[in-house]
């Protein structure tokens, strides 16, 4: 299953280069994002990252700010 989310507010993500060096981007307000790693409530550390698709792009965002500055859409069964 996949969760989607549209961002509320910008939010700063990193993307993994040839290298493995991590380079930091902004996803802008509204952006839309998807990932199949949304962890259950109270089963991570908020401050841990998750992995989302963006732009055809995979990136890491805090799971805080997915959940404070993301809004769930629809779910895509998959």
């Amino acid at each position: 299953m996949m969760y989607r989310f549209r961002l509320n507010s910008a939010t700063l993500a990193v993307q993994r280069c040839d290298g493995g060096r991590g380079v930091a981007i902004l996803m802008p307000i509204g952006a839309e994002i998807a990932t199949a790693d949304l962890p259950s409530p109270g089963a991570q550390n908020p401050s841990s990252l998750v992995n989302v698709r963006w732009q055809e792009k995979t990136v890491s965002i805090f799971l805080v700010d997915l959940l404070e500055r993301g809004e769930p859409m629809d779910m895509d069964r998959a």
